[in-house]
């Protein structure tokens, strides 16, 4: 059977589960009957400077076949995973930022 999702979560040491206090969030979700494929991480915007965005985007290519993509800054509170998901309108979210828009 294909894996339709994984996903990983770094949770500060206090923690033991994951809602919006995860340090580090990733996840790959080829959906269910949904063109829609995602591959987000989620990291804390300053550690962003300290990722090798380019060889995490190649890595994660030999899993799936992307078409585009987009480099954002937004409140966890908010839930990326939700706006990566296309699940809402990019208005409903206030505190976007696109950093930067990736075609392949």
């Amino acid at each position: 059977m294909e894996q339709l999702r994984i996903t990983l979560y770094s949770l500060p040491q206090e923690f033991s589960q994951a809602i919006f206090d995860f340090k580090t969030f990733m996840c790959m979700d080829k959906g269910l009957g949904s063109d829609n494929h995602i591959i987000i991480f989620t990291v804390p915007s300053e550690s962003y400077d300290r990722v090798k965005v380019d060889q995490y985007i190649q890595d994660m290519m030999n899993y799936m076949n992307c078409v585009s993509g987009e480099i954002f800054e937004m409140s966890v509170l908010e839930s990326p995973f939700f706006y990566a998901s296309k699940l809402n309108n990019p208005s409903d979210y206030k505190s976007l930022r696109i950093i930067k828009k990736i075609e392949f």
